[in-house]
């Protein structure tokens, strides 16, 4: 620890904290594609009172059913409370991570020392790719923290028999918040007990309680999800939006053979010299006879911890660097073992504290908040849209879009929804839109200059609607 001082090591790492995932926050609007379109489907959730049967966000005529929706329900409390910021969606997921973390905290003092618990924590924290999605209105943050846990509460589970259920239960959560992918946790737990010749452990009481937990925990929401939807809910959640990945052509783009290795290299500072040295002597130890069984086995669940997440998406089909982000807690807890076991390593963390707090500060006084929370190309190309819609009032009761089609810009409605008194996107056909322009009731509509004809333009106009351009899209409105 920095400190000589216990107490206020704690409250400098939990200060440093809250301050890195809340700084600046509120300042910038929800921009990116999935933040968006989780902040509406949260509203939708408050809308249909249900976590079941929730209408899709972009159209309105079926369910969604692409993933679990634990952590949307957690999104739509703080749209609760602050129902058109930006803190609102993400004001209980920073919450459930700080909780987390903590979580973690105790854990590792438990089973190790403070020190290297908050060491961990700290270099967690402040891995730059963590904390730029833990400040997001998405769930890959939170999943890292549920795939920890299990991992960590499995390992402990030898000191006391409780943390059993713990692995289940965070194992349990880590299903509800991105499906397939928080199987991990007894994939990693399953080859570690093979590679380090624990196979009894298999089938001991410890595991037993993990599955009970983790039933308990995972199986009701999707057996009322199948009750509820029968097979499409199989076909939608479990095949295309989770199995698919692996072996076929999904409809996310690659994001380049070597993303994965690429993001690190980039973003890994300035910790990345530290894990380097820190895989090189993991390996080492474990090839070594002489190592202490205890710490063999704690490093090399480690090293399969990390090194599975990278080989296994740098084989699958479909490769986006997020996908590796729950190694990024294995790779904390492998570099803050072998920093502490370098003499000059209180130097090191406290100028690693000076640089946190630096960092903390800048985010509530500085534009860096802003910077850090801004989208791309998209944002720039219609920002003078999406100012000029958050800046109205509600102007009708109803929005609509067309075509219903996923090909628009639909992270700017989402966005719409998520910072104003709109609730729910209607998206309508050809035949539809025809009735509207017939009738002259056009209330709200967004829509692709392209997709419309001259008069059609022209009636609108004529029926009282304003009419709003950028770069292609039109907003008519009342």
């Amino acid at each position: 620890m920095p400190f000589r001082n216990i107490l206020f090591s704690r409250l400098f790492l939990t200060a440093v904290i809250i301050s890195l995932f809340f700084g600046g926050i509120n300042r910038s609007l929800l921009r990116f594609v999935d933040d968006t379109y989780h902040a509406h489907l949260s509203k939708l959730i408050i809308t249909s009172g249900s976590i079941f049967k929730i209408p899709h966000p972009w159209n309105s005529r079926s369910f969604y059913l692409e993933k679990t929706t634990f952590l949307p329900w957690l999104m739509s409390l703080g749209q609760r409370i602050f129902p058109t910021q930006t803190i609102g969606p993400k004001f209980f997921l920073i919450i459930n991570i700080i909780l987390c973390l903590f979580l973690m905290f105790c854990i590792l003092k438990d089973l190790f020392s403070e020190e290297y618990a908050w060491l961990s924590v700290f270099i967690l924290s402040t891995t730059q790719l963590f904390l730029w999605y833990a400040r997001r209105a998405g769930f890959d943050a939170s999943i890292v923290c549920y795939i920890m846990l299990s991992i960590l509460c499995y390992y402990a589970a030898d000191k006391r028999r409780l943390y059993s259920l713990g692995c289940g239960f965070f194992a349990g959560l880590a299903v509800l918040t991105k499906g397939v992918m928080g199987l991990w946790p007894p994939f990693i737990i399953c080859v570690w007990l093979l590679a380090s010749g624990q196979t009894r452990k298999i089938f001991s009481r410890e595991t037993l309680l993990a599955v009970i937990s983790f039933s308990a925990c995972a199986l009701p929401w999707h057996i009322i999800m199948y009750t509820v939807h029968g097979k499409d809910f199989l076909e939608i959640y479990l095949w295309q939006y989770q199995i698919a990945y692996f072996f076929e052509k999904s409809q996310l783009v690659n994001w380049g053979k070597l993303d994965n290795l690429k993001k690190l290299a980039e973003n890994y500072w300035p910790y990345l010299p530290l894990l380097l040295y820190s895989l090189g002597q993991g390996i080492n130890k474990c090839v070594r006879k002489e190592t202490g069984k205890k710490e063999k086995d704690w490093i090399l669940l480690l090293l399969i911890w990390i090194l599975s997440f990278f080989i296994i998406f740098q084989i699958a089909h479909t490769k986006r660097y997020y996908f590796t982000l729950p190694a990024y807690a294995g790779m904390a807890l492998l570099s803050a073992w072998y920093l502490l076991q370098i003499a000059w390593h209180r130097k090191a963390v406290k100028a690693l504290a000076v640089l946190a707090a630096l960092a903390s500060i800048a985010l509530w006084t500085t534009p860096l908040s802003v910077y850090l929370d801004q989208s791309g190309h998209a944002w720039q190309k219609h920002k003078a849209l999406f100012d000029f819609l958050v800046s109205k009032p509600k102007m009708a009761e109803d929005l609509y879009i067309f075509p219903q089609r996923r090909d628009l810009n639909m992270w700017l409605y989402d966005g719409f929804i998520a910072h104003t008194e709109y609730n729910i996107i209607n998206g309508i056909f050809e035949q539809e839109l025809k009735t509207i322009i017939t009738n002259k009731q056009a209330d709200l509509i967004f829509t692709e200059e392209k997709y419309l004809t001259a008069p059609e333009i022209k009636t609108l106009a004529e029926s009282g609607s304003e009419i709003f351009r950028s770069n292609g899209l039109l907003l008519f409105f009342r």
